[in-house]
């Protein structure tokens, strides 16, 4: 009697395999994740067991100068394929400030009043008190209008979380700046506060990531997001002449 054959598995969809019609609908960038987290972890243990033979040797007093050197190679080797790694994963899912289509994006200071008094934008909604009387009008940023706007909506939109009133002014300073000062009603905040993966993104409030995530936009184009107690200063770099 001839064995059965086992049930054939249905043919993959297209994309996701040799077979099928239909495209997978699963994100990949969550596997990527845990994909960098297995290879940098590799390098992390590598780390953790060259440190350990330092200290163990250390205490024994058989690390002489040339181990020590040599062991110490062998570290520096380790830091930098984690930043490799790092860097490559970025790289791969991080935003696309690096292309060359992007160099060069700039857009008028006048965005900085659209983006505030839009129908639909973070400042009306929470009704800021805006005072725009320094804003220079000729002034050119060196960032484009989309990332301009989504910055300053999430700072908005954490300075006026729990309904704190806020209020934003243009400040007079850096010729090489155009400096916005939020301030609301609200403990002191460090940068060390957006420091999101080193806390914990789940044991820290959303408006907090997103703020985490305007910082970086905004100083990915040579800017500051700067926070203090109770305020909060944006800094936009302006376009070279």
């Amino acid at each position: 009697m001839n064995a059965k054959r086992p049930k054939s598995a249905s043919a993959a969809p297209e994309g996701g395999g040799p077979a099928g019609s239909s495209p997978v609908s699963i994100d990949r960038a969550p596997f990527l994740a845990t994909v960098m987290r297995h290879e940098l972890y590799g390098t992390l243990n590598s780390i953790t067991m060259i440190a350990g033979l330092m200290g163990e040797r250390g205490r024994k007093g058989t690390l002489d100068s040339e181990e020590l050197t040599r062991l110490s190679a062998r570290l520096v080797k380790q830091i930098e394929r984690a930043t490799t790694i790092v860097d490559h994963y970025v790289e791969l899912l991080g935003p696309s400030g690096g292309d060359d289509d992007d160099d060069g994006v700039t857009c008028g200071a006048v965005e900085i009043r659209r983006a505030l008094e839009a129908e639909d934008g973070a400042a009306r909604r929470h009704q800021v008190k805006v005072d725009l009387g320094g804003l220079p009008s000729d002034a050119e940023l060196a960032i484009d209008p989309e990332r301009l706007r989504f910055a300053l909506g999430y700072v908005i939109e954490f300075a006026a979380c729990k309904g704190r009133p806020v209020t934003l002014a243009i400040v007079p300073e850096e010729e090489d700046f155009v400096t916005l000062d939020i301030r609301y009603p609200g403990d002191a905040l460090g940068v060390d506060d957006l420091h999101v993966f080193e806390r914990g993104p789940r044991s820290i409030s959303p408006e907090l990531i997103d703020l985490a995530v305007a910082r970086r936009v905004v100083t990915d184009v040579g800017g500051e997001v700067a926070p203090r107690d109770g305020q909060i200063l944006v800094r936009l770099p302006r376009a070279p002449d």
